[in-house]
C-alpha cells in the first residue's frame, strides 16, 4: 500500500505544478489546460484496453479499486480522531466549560487533513468511475472494439466486489457500490430512453442495501483495519499542508471578523459584497445568533436522494440550501423546478467538483463562469452563493475569491462538518452533528445529498433539533439580518 499511496502521492504534486502562471509580458493569464477529466479518464481507458491480457486488464482495475479501499481507511482512521476529539469537546462543554480558539486547535487540524484526504479519493473515484462508465458502455456495444474486454472488467469489478464483501472489507464495499450502482442506473435510464435492451449491466445494490446491524459492524471492522494500517508519506504531506492552510485559516478568521464586526461601517458597506474577495465576501456561521442554523446540503442534485432530502426537510417545517453541481443541475431539471417550488435556497458549488486551487485560468472559467451560464438557464436566476469544493478557494484575496467576487455572489463555507461523505452509518453521522452543533452554538451545517446515508442521518438531526429548540432559518434570511440588510438567493 506504501506504493500505491506514494503514487498517488506524486501524481497529485505533478498536478499541482502543472497550474498555468501569468504571463510576464502582461495581458490575459495562457487558457490552455494539459488535459480536462473526460480526455484523461479516455486515455487512461485506453492504456488499459492497450493491455496485452484480460489478467493484466482485470489486475489494473482492480488496483483503482484497491486504491479506493485504502484512501477509505485512511479517512475512516481520520475519522475516528475526529470524533474523539469532538466527543472531548462535547463533554467539557456539558461540564460547563467555556471553550476557546485554542481548545478547537486539534480539532481543525484533523478537519483539514480530513479534506486532503477526500481531494485524494475523489481523485482516484472519479477517474476509476469514468473507466467503469466506459467499460459498461463498451460491454453493451456488440460493435466495439474493445466489447469482449469490456464485458471482463465489468465481470471483474462484480467479482471485487463480492471477493472483498467476504473478507470483512465491508464498509469499503458499501461505499463503492453505491458509487458503482449510480453508473449503472444512469446506463439503464439511457438504455431506457432508446428503447434498448442492455446486453449487461450488474446491479450492486444487495452490497449497500444492508441492515443496521451489518453498517454497524462493517464501522468497527473499518476503524480495525484503519488502526493496523501503516503510516505512509501521505501522513507526512498532509501535516506539512495543515501546517500552510494554518497560516491563511488565521488571517482568514480575522478578516471575518473584522469585516463583520467593524462598529464604524454602516449597513450598506457591510452589504457590500463585491468587488471583493476579504472576509465579508465569505461566510462561515461562526457570527450567526446564538442558537440559529441553516442546513446546507451539497453535490446533487441526485435522483434518489435529493427527492429524499426533500421529504426530510419538508416533514420537519424546516428549510435548506442546496449547493448544486451545474452537470447534474443539467442532468435533473425537474428536480431544480422543484426546490424552487418547494421554497429551497440553491447555490453553485462549480462545474465538475474540482479542487479549484489546482486549474489554470481556462479551468476556473469553467468552473465558476461556465458553471453561472448554467445555473442561471435551469434555475432562471444567477446564484447569489456559490461554494468552493472541499472548501478550497484559495487565502483571502485569491484569484478564485475574486472570480466568485465578481459573480456578485458571497461564499459560503461552514463550521459542522458530518462527514458523510466518508461514514456510511446514519446513527454515528446524527451522532456526529449533534454534538458539533452543541459545541458550535451557532452556525452552517454540511450534508451531502448524494447518500443514502444522509438522508437517515438528517431526519435523526431534524428531530433532535425540534427538540433542543434550536432554530433552523433560510441562509440568505440569516445573512441578511446579520448584515442588516435583506439578502435573496434563488
Amino acid at each position: 500500500m506504501r506504493v500505491v499511496i506514494l503514487g498517488l502521492l506524486i501524481a497529485f504534486i505533478a498536478g499541482c505544478a502543472a497550474v498555468s502562471t501569468p504571463s510576464i509580458t502582461g495581458g490575459r493569464e495562457p487558457q490552455q489546460v494539459t488535459e480536462d477529466s473526460e480526455t484523461a479518464i479516455e486515455n487512461s481507458f485506453m492504456a488499459l484496453m492497450n493491455q496485452t491480457s484480460d489478467g493484466e486488464r482485470s489486475r489494473a482495475v482492480a488496483q483503482y479499486l484497491d486504491r479506493q479501499r485504502d484512501f477509505y481507511y485512511i479517512a475512516h482512521g481520520m475519522m475516528n480522531t475526529f470524533d474523539n476529539e469532538l466527543n472531548l469537546l462535547h463533554q467539557r462543554k456539558e461540564s460547563g466549560t467555556e471553550l476557546t480558539a485554542e481548545d478547537f486547535q486539534k480539532f481543525n487540524q484533523i478537519s483539514f487533513q480530513m479534506r486532503i484526504a477526500r481531494e485524494f479519493s475523489e481523485r482516484n473515484l472519479h477517474e476509476m468511475l469514468g473507466i467503469y462508465e466506459l467499460a459498461l458502455i463498451h460491454a453493451n456495444d456488440p460493435q466495439a472494439t474493445d466489447h469482449r474486454a469490456s464485458l471482463w472488467i465489468v465481470t471483474n469489478v462484480s467479482d471485487w466486489l463480492q471477493k472483498s464483501a467476504r473478507t470483512g472489507d465491508r464498509s469499503a464495499v458499501i461505499s463503492l457500490a453505491e458509487h458503482l450502482e449510480d453508473v449503472n442506473r444512469a446506463q439503464r435510464e439511457k438504455f431506457a430512453e432508446k428503447k434498448m435492451k442492455p446486453i449487461r449491466i450488474p446491479s450492486f445494490e444487495k452490497h449497500y442495501r444492508v441492515s443496521k446491524d451489518v453498517l454497524s459492524a462493517a464501522y468497527e471492522q473499518s476503524l480495525k483495519f484503519a488502526k493496523e494500517r501503516k503510516k505512509t508519506l501521505f501522513d507526512s504531506f498532509i501535516g506539512q499542508k495543515w501546517s500552510e492552510f494554518e497560516k491563511n485559516r488565521l488571517a482568514q478568521a480575522a478578516d471575518e471578523m473584522m469585516q463583520w464586526n467593524d462598529a464604524t461601517r454602516s449597513p450598506q458597506a457591510l452589504d457590500e459584497l463585491y468587488p471583493d474577495s476579504g472576509g465579508k465576501g465569505h461566510v462561515t456561521g461562526n457570527r450567526f445568533p446564538k442558537n440559529t442554523w441553516a442546513i446546507t446540503l451539497d453535490d446533487g442534485p441526485h435522483p434518489t436522494h435529493t427527492p429524499g432530502m426533500f421529504k426530510v426537510l419538508t416533514d420537519a417545517k424546516m428549510t435548506g440550501t442546496f449547493f448544486w453541481l451545474t452537470k447534474s443541475i443539467k442532468s435533473y431539471p425537474k428536480l431544480v423546478a422543484q426546490a424552487g417550488t418547494l421554497g429551497f435556497n440553491r447555490g453553485s458549488h462549480s462545474y465538475t467538483h474540482a479542487n479549484l486551487p489546482k486549474l489554470n485560468q481556462a479551468g476556473l472559467n469553467h468552473e465558476i463562469n461556465d458553471a453561472a451560464d448554467g445555473f442561471k438557464e435551469a434555475v432562471g436566476a444567477d446564484f447569489t452563493l456559490f461554494r468552493c469544493p472541499y472548501g478550497s478557494c484559495g487565502p483571502m484575496g485569491s484569484k478564485i475569491r475574486q472570480m466568485i467576487a465578481d459573480r456578485k455572489a458571497l461564499h459560503i463555507a461552514w463550521n459542522v462538518d458530518t462527514l458523510d461523505w466518508q461514514d456510511k452509518n446514519p446513527q454515528s453521522i446524527y451522532e456526529r452533528a449533534k454534538k458539533q452543533m452543541d459545541v458550535r452554538g451557532n452556525g452552517i451545517v454540511l450534508f451531502h445529498d448524494i447518500h443514502s446515508q444522509s438522508v437517515e442521518a438528517l431526519r435523526l438531526l431534524t428531530g433532535y433539533i425540534q427538540k433542543k429548540g434550536y432554530s433552523v432559518r433560510a441562509l440568505p434570511d440569516i445573512i441578511g439580518d446579520v448584515r442588516e440588510k435583506s439578502f435573496s438567493s434563488p
